[in-house]
């Protein structure tokens, strides 16, 4: 294991220690462990089949588990107003990231890259975290860590009842087209399938 990722690994395990389950109100750390820990196999898998370098589908594994950090630290924070933009987001008041930035003033994902910028985790990391709601945002024009994370998140929300379903996590097309990748969406579809299948018979 390079040392590199290491140090991801032992600051994401930091980093999820930090949170008192007590004062998670609005909140099932049990159902984000499950998506984040489904996101990084799916991510990683997704990295590894577009045959990207050992680095690379590392670091999607680690962004697939880290992508929502932001969450925890909001509802940890703000639990009152982090509830109010979960209840906005459910009723169709915009997506998730919508009413998060109005209700609190900025994203879950801006939270999460914040912090982990803090940590001094790698850039490319961030990156991912960052943007993966709106992945089109980033310039990149081909297969990227972003597109593993922004990919693993939004399949696994098309199957799973996820506290963000309905608060727009959807695949985004366009950027997909963009990397003129649409046509792996079925192989991918087809490795959210069987790592869905594989955590829900390890429950």
């Amino acid at each position: 294991m390079g040392s590199e990722m290491l140090k991801m690994l032992v600051v994401s395990a930091s980093i999820f220690s930090m949170f008192d389950r007590a004062v998670l109100k609005h909140f099932s750390m049990e159902r984000f462990w499950a998506h984040s820990q489904a996101a990084s196999k799916l991510a990683g898998a997704i990295a590894s089949a577009e045959k990207a370098e050992t680095s690379v589908v590392e670091t999607a594994r680690m962004g697939g588990l880290l992508h929502d950090i932001g969450r925890v630290l909001m509802a940890s924070s703000f639990p009152a107003q982090f509830g109010e933009a979960q209840r906005l987001a459910k009723e169709g008041a915009g997506t998730l990231c919508e009413v998060e930035k109005r209700v609190i003033g900025a994203s879950h994902a801006e939270f999460g890259a914040y912090l982990l910028n803090l940590w001094g985790l790698p850039e490319l990391l961030v990156e991912a975290v960052a943007w993966h709601h709106l992945p089109q945002m980033c310039p990149h024009n081909s297969f990227h860590i972003l597109t593993g994370v922004h990919v693993a998140d939004a399949l696994l929300q098309e199957v799973e009842e996820y506290e963000s379903t309905a608060a727009g996590a959807a695949l985004d097309l366009e950027y997909i087209g963009r990397l003129n990748l649409l046509h792996r969406l079925p192989d991918w579809r087809k490795l959210r399938d069987d790592t869905w299948r594989e955590q829900k018979h390890g429950e």
